[in-house]
């Protein structure tokens, strides 16, 4: 007698992979969705940043700093005193190191951040640590060694990018006069 020896087809294996590219497929669009929102929450941010930097308050804020950062530049004897524009500089500085915390986190794209805060960070920067701002805070307060840190990173990273001659002395007083007289604050 002869045995037939047929193969018969395992549906389950079919099924499975079947199963297996179909999981590929929703990883994918899930992964696709997901950097999506990601960069719509990074714009939201962006957007509500702006805000904060260019609205009223701030403006305000940015024009009597720059006039008094102007006076500190120009005169050592009110840049002994550079104390007394602490809660000024305070509000710029944090102002930065919340964008540069988004930044390095990976919540703001850094070439965004470069192409809008660059210019007003390294000179706010430079002013303000020339100033010696940045080391009273870190040597003053509980805790201060931590300030500012994440402004500075992203301070380091851009100014690898960027012209240093940028930050000459002639340089910072054209940026003081410039944010005085370019901050017109509306009624």
């Amino acid at each position: 007698m002869i045995q037939c020896i047929c193969y018969q087809f395992d549906w389950t294996i079919f099924w499975t992979m079947i199963s297996a590219i179909a999981t590929i497929g929703i990883l994918m669009i899930a992964y696709f969705q997901f950097k999506k929102i990601r960069a719509q929450n990074s714009s939201q941010i962006l957007f509500h940043l702006e805000d904060e930097w260019n609205g009223k308050p701030m403006r305000l804020k940015r024009k009597n700093l720059a006039n008094e950062l102007h006076k500190a530049l120009i005169n050592p004897e009110i840049r002994r005193s550079h104390l007394t524009l602490l809660n000024q500089i305070e509000d710029i500085l944090d102002f930065f190191e919340k964008v540069s915390y988004l930044t390095n986190k990976g919540e703001l794209d850094f070439e965004l951040v470069y192409q809008i805060y660059s210019h007003d960070l390294i000179y706010y920067w430079t002013i303000i640590e020339k100033l010696e701002f940045i080391s009273y805070v870190r040597n003053n307060r509980p805790n201060g060694k931590n300030f500012y840190c994440h402004c500075e990173t992203l301070f380091k990273k851009i100014i690898k990018e960027r012209d240093k001659e940028m930050i000459e002395d002639n340089n910072l007083l054209k940026f003081c006069a410039e944010e005085e007289g370019n901050l017109v604050i509306e009624k």
